[in-house]
């Protein structure tokens, strides 16, 4: 047996890069031959050859040592290139569809790839460089993509997985590619089988990079794992955390230092996620069950207390989030727990004291006084105003480009001001212009004021990557402007009735999943959609406030409607298609002058959505209602109501409320 399957059940991708079309500086020495050896432990462990799926560069290939193997397996083995398309290709038409024609027997999948890798600037994501990644053209596969995909509930029977990535963890900025990364998706993804285990092992920790021994061609840390692998007497997943452990401080790694996380869930008798946990996680998992705790600000505190989200798990299950943040080290050694610092935000993000007390009672000594001083201090940053510069560019064929600054107090706020590009291309013009444009912005706006940036676009510019021009910090390096600022994109696209012909609705959903596969694959600025059908849609204000209130951290795709009365149940329509289409959607709706008449109000738009069967939907209408005080962030419909108290200054307007129609 092997991961408690048989071993032919058992299924293999093995990757090993050693030559990059970044040219010869990016030349490894051992991933190709690492990879043929984990293919030969497989092998001695029982697993069919036909189930083992190698990846090598071109070059790789054609070397004498790999032909050699070749032809001592008979040429069995098909010559498989490690581009980003065959690799992404593989996955999809190959090993997904083959595995899905055995849901009735239990496997197992184990993947390893040695070769170069980085982590998105924000460290959230590690990118897999492949093969023909080039200068301007970083081509990759992302490990957080693949891990959703290989844990999809249609792969539910797949239930123990292990996958090995010996590839550096260095910031995608040390690159110095102008570009973002370019990132190949995989297909699967979906909800998460709750029966799957996953065991995902790094060869380095953040900002780190992996050691190869050139002379024996060979990656340090796969030749001591496979070893260790080796003289296990079998291959559970026990084997595996063994065989990682006793290499984990080897002298050899010198100061690289192994990350094993692990992903794993069973099911109770009523079918719920149960990971196991350590008493400290069980406790405060009490703590929280007599809580109503919004997801949304639950995924928040997770992820901001991970000293580095890039391995963060996916979804927004808490107990997944309690069982990763009990298995990850603090960043610094008199730092907090990440467990306690994920318990101290929450907190303070739903104003609950029994959190902050748990967290005070069982933090290490010191630490918790540490820790409240950093938390204080990203809460003054949070605090100060915004100031916002935005880039209008109406058409992707305009001839010229827009901007003007928006501040709190108005008394800065400046003219739009035009400057000519070519027609069609305005990132040159942007690129050119941008650094300038900025450095005038911050001429106009006051110490205490942030500059934020916002790019109001068409479709077509959705996702062209402004966000990584290269601008002048305020400390005077050079960096990529999300690196320096705040950055959101609006969606100047007008989502009305006459809009649902199929062929718009069709083009809408294929730009919602390019959207999609942007923000899951490493585009790092947010996005709001921008409903320019109103007659004040123009004033991206009121929805960039919107998008903030709602509370939703990181990349955000909404699509904004207004309802009246008179046209509520056409508008409800309108915005059903839109989340079968898988837009999320937030619909605001006017406040009835008799309170007692919101739950009334309330009840009629949710017996609107039941006619048109959303429950089909991709995203389901929940029957939560927000109240005077607490706006909930809710995947899918949010039904939100139109208190201007809720909202910054600049957005509390009444007449921009109204219903154009």
């Amino acid at each position: 047996m092997m991961l408690d399957v048989a071993p032919d059940q058992v299924y293999a991708v093995v990757v090993g890069i050693d030559h990059y079309g970044y040219g010869p500086d990016w030349t490894l020495a051992g991933p190709a031959r690492d990879a043929q050896r984990f293919a030969d432990w497989l092998l001695g462990q029982g697993v069919p050859l036909k189930n083992i799926a190698v990846f090598l560069s071109e070059s790789s290939w054609q070397e004498p040592e790999i032909k050699a193997w070749k032809a001592r397996l008979r040429d069995e083995i098909s010559e498989r290139l490690a581009t980003a398309d065959r690799i992404s290709s593989y996955f999809a038409a190959e090993l997904f569809p083959k595995l899905r024609t055995l849901r009735r027997q239990p496997c197992a999948l184990l993947v390893y790839w040695g070769g170069h890798g980085v982590l998105d600037d924000r460290e959230w994501r590690q990118y897999l460089l492949t093969t023909d990644a080039e200068p301007n053209n970083p081509k990759c596969i992302c490990v957080q993509h693949m891990l959703r995909a290989a844990a999809c509930r249609s792969m539910e029977h797949v239930q123990k997985q292990v996958l090995i990535f010996d590839v550096c963890a260095t910031s995608f900025g040390s690159l110095g590619e102008t570009n973002q990364p370019m990132v190949v998706a995989l297909s699967g993804t979906g909800e998460f089988a709750l029966a799957t285990t996953q065991y995902h092992i790094y060869a380095a920790s953040k900002g780190q990079q992996t050691k190869d021994d050139k002379e024996k061609q060979r990656g340090v840390f796969s030749a001591l794992f496979l070893q260790a692998l080796a003289n296990q007497n079998s291959c559970t997943l026990a084997d595996v955390e063994a065989a990682f452990k006793a290499i984990e401080h080897h002298p050899e790694l010198e100061d690289q230092y192994p990350v094993l996380r692990k992903d794993g869930y069973s099911v109770d008798h009523r079918g719920r996620a149960n990971p196991p946990l350590s008493s400290l996680a069980r406790d405060l998992l009490s703590v929280t069950a007599g809580l109503r705790l919004n997801p949304k600000s639950t995924q928040r505190a997770y992820l901001r207390s991970l000293p580095s989200s890039g391995r963060s798990v996916t979804g927004t299950d808490l107990q997944a989030y309690i069982k990763d943040l009990d298995d990850t080290r603090p960043e610094f050694d008199d730092a907090a727990p990440p467990l306690i610092e994920f318990a101290k935000r929450l907190a303070d993000i739903c104003n609950k004291p029994e959190l902050a007390q748990w967290a005070r009672a069982n933090a290490p000594d010191g630490t918790y006084m540490l820790l409240e001083g950093k938390l204080d201090a990203e809460l003054r940053v949070a605090q100060r105003p915004h100031a916002d510069l935005f880039v209008l560019m109406e058409q992707r064929d305009s001839a010229a480009i827009q901007w003007w600054l928006e501040t709190p107090d108005d008394r800065s706020d400046t003219q739009r001001m035009t400057i000519a590009c070519a027609p069609g291309n305005p990132l040159p013009t942007l690129q050119e212009h941008l650094p300038d444009i900025i450095d005038t912005a911050l001429g106009y706006i006051y110490d205490n004021q942030d500059l934020r940036i916002g790019f109001i676009v068409p479709t077509e510019l959705l996702i062209a990557g402004f966000e990584n021009i290269i601008v002048n910090s305020e400390t005077g390096d050079r960096r990529p402007l999300i690196a320096g600022y705040q950055v959101l994109y609006h969606w100047a696209e007008p989502l009305t009735v006459s809009n649902l012909h199929p062929r718009f609705v069709s083009r809408r959903r294929e730009t919602q999943l390019a959207i999609s596969n942007y923000i899951t694959n490493g585009g790092s600025a947010r996005l709001v959609w921008l409903n320019a059908g109103s007659a004040d849609g123009a004033n991206p204000k009121f929805y960039d406030a919107t998008a903030q209130q709602i509370g939703t951290p990181g990349p955000v795709c909404l699509a904004l409607e207004h309802v009246s009365s008179d046209s509520e149940d056409t508008r409800i329509h309108s915005l059903a298609a839109s989340l079968r289409a898988g837009i999320p959607c937030l619909l605001w709706l006017p406040q009835p002058d008799d309170p007692g008449q919101s739950e009334i109000r309330r009840a009629k738009v949710q017996r609107s959505f039941d006619r048109h069967e959303l429950a089909r939907a991709p995203l389901r209408v929940p029957h939560e209602q927000a109240n005077d005080y607490e706006m909930p962030t809710i995947e899918g419909l949010g039904i939100v109501w139109d208190l201007p108290e809720y909202l910054p200054k600049a957005a509390r307007h009444q007449h921009r409320f109204h219903d154009p129609s």
